[in-house]
Formats: C-alpha cells, sequence, structure tokens
C-alpha cells in the first residue's frame, strides 16, 4: 500500500540545491549577441512531466529538512504549468512521503498545508482534498494513524476559511481509491463511497472537527459545524461507532451543543441598547461575569463585542470624518481594552488581531468608506487597544473568514508603512 503519492525521487540529497530553490537552469552565458529593437519578454514556460517530478522532489525534500513553509510556498509560485492539473498529484506525493518518512514532523506538515489554499485555486485544492481522502485506506496501511493525522492537516484551511466543513464531509462522502484500468485510454474513474462504507470517513471528518476546535478554540469549531449543516449521523455504519455514540467517542460536546456566540450576541446588544445609557467599563464588567473564559479568551468572542461596539458607536460610517480621532469611538474603548486582555495573557495578540478583523468586517459592511479603517486602525492604536505587531500579523495573515480583506490592505497600505520602521524594533523587543 502507500503508492499514492506517484513520482520517483530524480532531484535527491544529491542533487545540486537550485536558485531561489526553484529547481530553474542557470541561464548561458555566451549566448550571441541580439538585435537590435524592442526587447520582448517571453513567456515562462511550463514546466514538463520531467521538470515538475524534480521540482516537487526537491521541494519535498527541502521541506522536511528546513521545515521553512513559507520559503516552500513561495517556490511553488513560480512554479509554470502547476494549478490545477498536477495539484492533486503534489498533494498525494506530499502526504505520501510524510507518512514513509521516520520521525515526521506533523506539526511542520500542518503549518506547510495550511498555507497551500493561499497559492491554489480553490477548485484544485479541493480536487487534492479528495484525492488524499480517496487514499486514506492505503496510508493507513503504512501508518495506522495516518486518518489523525491527515484530519489534522484539513483542520488549517478549515479554521481560516478556505475549505467548509460542508465541502469536507461531501468529499468525504464521495471519496474512493483510483478504479483499475485495462485500458491507459480510459477515463479515471475512483471506487465512489469507498471509505465512506470501510467507516473511514466518519473517522477524519470527526478528528477534523476536533482539530479545528484544537488550533482555532471550540467557538470556531462551532461555527464551522453549524454552518455546514452537516450531519454526523450520516457517516456511521455497521464499520463505526453507533451515531449516538459520535459525540463521546470523539470528544465532540463542546462543539455539538450550538453556537456559544448566540447568546454573546443577545447579551451585548441588551447591555449596549440599555434605555438608560451605560458606561463602557460597566459593560465590559457584566460581560466578564456572564460568560465564562473559554469564551471570552476567543476571537471569535472579541469579534462579536468588537462588532456590536463599533455598531453602536458608528450608525452612519459614511458621515465619518477620517481627518481627526473619532470622539465617537471614544467612550467604547474601555470595552475594546477588555475583550482584548481577556482572561488571562495567553494569546492576547490573537485577540487583538481579532479586533483589527472586526474593524475589517466593520468597513466592509459599511462599503469601505474612504479612510474609515485606517481611522479605526489609527483610533485603536492609540488608545492601547491594539500594538504595531499585531497589526503587522493582521496585514500576513491568510485567513477568508472575514471578508473584505485585500480592500482592507489598500486603504490601510500608507498606514503599514508608517508601522513598518517600527516593526524590526517591535522584534528586537520580542526575542
Amino acid at each position: 500500500g502507500g503508492g499514492g503519492g506517484g513520482g520517483g525521487r530524480s532531484g535527491g540529497r544529491d542533487s545540486p540545491r537550485p536558485d531561489s530553490r526553484s529547481g530553474s537552469p542557470a541561464i548561458p552565458v555566451d549566448e550571441p549577441a541580439a538585435e537590435e529593437g524592442p526587447e520582448e519578454s517571453e513567456e515562462p514556460k511550463e514546466m514538463t512531466q520531467e521538470e515538475y517530478k524534480e521540482k516537487k522532489t526537491l521541494l519535498v525534500d527541502y521541506f522536511f529538512d528546513d521545515k521553512d513553509e513559507k520559503a516552500a510556498i513561495e517556490t511553488m509560485k513560480e512554479w509554470v504549468g502547476f494549478d490545477p492539473d498536477r495539484v492533486a498529484d503534489f498533494l498525494t506525493f506530499f502526504v505520501f512521503r510524510s507518512i514513509e518518512r521516520k520521525g515526521m514532523d506533523w506539526q511542520a506538515a500542518n503549518r506547510f498545508f495550511r498555507l497551500l489554499p493561499t497559492v491554489l485555486s480553490a477548485g484544485a485544492f479541493k480536487d487534492g482534498i479528495a484525492a488524499i481522502a480517496g487514499n486514506i485506506d492505503d496510508y493507513r496501511c503504512d501508518l495506522p494513524l495516518a486518518p489523525q493525522y491527515i484530519a489534522q492537516m484539513f483542520a488549517g484551511p478549515i479554521a481560516d476559511g478556505h475549505l467548509s466543513f460542508a465541502d469536507l464531509a461531501e468529499i468525504c462522502k464521495r471519496a474512493g481509491p483510483p478504479k483499475l484500468k485495462d485500458d491507459d485510454d480510459e477515463p479515471d474513474e475512483i471506487e465512489e463511497g469507498f471509505i465512506l462504507e470501510e467507516g473511514h470517513a466518519l473517522d477524519v471528518v470527526c478528528k477534523a472537527l476536533k482539530s479545528v476546535a484544537d488550533i482555532a478554540g471550540a467557538p470556531r469549531a462551532a461555527i464551522v459545524f453549524e454552518e455546514s449543516g452537516v450531519d454526523l449521523a450520516d457517516f456511521a455504519n455497521d464499520l463505526t461507532v453507533a451515531a449516538d455514540k459520535i459525540e463521546s467517542t470523539f470528544g465532540l460536546s463542546e462543539i455539538l451543543s450550538g453556537n456559544p456566540l448566540t447568546p454573546v450576541k443577545g447579551k451585548i446588544a441588551e447591555l449596549l441598547g440599555a434605555e438608560e445609557g451605560f458606561e463602557a467599563s460597566a459593560v465590559a464588567t457584566d460581560m466578564e461575569g456572564a460568560f465564562d473564559a473559554g469564551i471570552r479568551s476567543s476571537a471569535e468572542y472579541v469579534q462579536e463585542v468588537a462588532l456590536a461596539a463599533l455598531r453602536a458607536a458608528i450608525p452612519d460610517a459614511s458621515k465619518c470624518d477620517p481627518d481627526r480621532p473619532m470622539e465617537e469611538l471614544e467612550r467604547f474603548i474601555p470595552l475594546l481594552k477588555s475583550v482584548v486582555w481577556g482572561p488571562d495573557k495567553d494569546d492576547k495578540e490573537g485577540r487583538e488581531m481579532a479586533m483589527l478583523f472586526a474593524a475589517q468586517r466593520f468597513a466592509h459592511d459599511a462599503g469601505h468608506p474612504a479612510g474609515l479603517l485606517t481611522r479605526l486602525f489609527k483610533d485603536m492604536y492609540s488608545g492601547d487597544v491594539v500594538c504595531e505587531r499585531p497589526i503587522l500579523q493582521w496585514r500576513d495573515n491568510s485567513s477568508a473568514t472575514v471578508p473584505g480583506k485585500d480592500k482592507a490592505l489598500f486603504e490601510v497600505q500608507e498606514y503599514l508603512v508608517e508601522l513598518a520602521p517600527e516593526e524590526d524594533e517591535d522584534e528586537e523587543i520580542h526575542e
């Protein structure tokens, strides 16, 4: 078993390290001089199959050595003729090589896999997920824990909004290994429904959901599950645990008990809408008393409270003057600072980034009035709600769970340039 990766080991450890880790050949220096005339830039040529095999093997080998997922992603950006046709082959190759590697660093693999949707088309990525899922039985023969490791890899893109839990569930219902062909000219077909029938699909979807909670918090996993409309009982059969045992077997009770933010929305709306008015510090105290630390430490809680505060402070964003600090926001600063500090200091920067995503969502919903988001960022910074480092982390974060990131980056680009000189100093402080 375990042959799902395909491809040979050409370009192994004895091969010279390619320039930019891309495997591109050096440019000859003895070319004849070009004729006079305007220069025309040549379109990069698509990789041949042999070039592709060498490049993918080099990339995976170097990644296993240095575990630098960002460098690997940058290398993939240079591959011409990769997406969409070769994506599924690469993903199955990567998983197969990971499974056969002794002492595999699965956390590094998860980090790399989590970044892949930033350089792959959505359809090709889902095709790759389907190819991996279809080979689960082979992987499991080589490594019994393979379904768990693969589910953990799937969790990152789900948590970041690049792969919906509903899509993963549908893929796992249909996935199966390739059918054997008598003739190479026959169309590729799969044994549809194979991993569902063999009981592997339930294992993958449940462990992926639990892993979303592990990396992004139970509130995020609960929202992902609620929005999917998936019924986990559809994956139970004679080879799995009974449908009524799924929740306890996979430790999903906190996730399946409902969206924990529903009461948060109601409570913050009640406090901010009080007829007698409110004090932001008193609202913060009431919210702390109403919700446990597990909820209040999550990014989703921060975004929900921050978005409610922004909407209450700025009912008509189109009338804001971006050239002056917002007096309307000033009275809400104690509440915003309270949710960012959270119940403890763990992942305070993550909650600050969640605050910035709330501002991004607010600007998106308002139609991105000119200067609004920059003003919000500046006022949150001057009010000690957020610091430089989380702003720069927000800039680099690839999550797709909040809409409007491209417009937001364009809007605040000048402000980010202003912060850039402080980036190096901030990094030194945190080292």
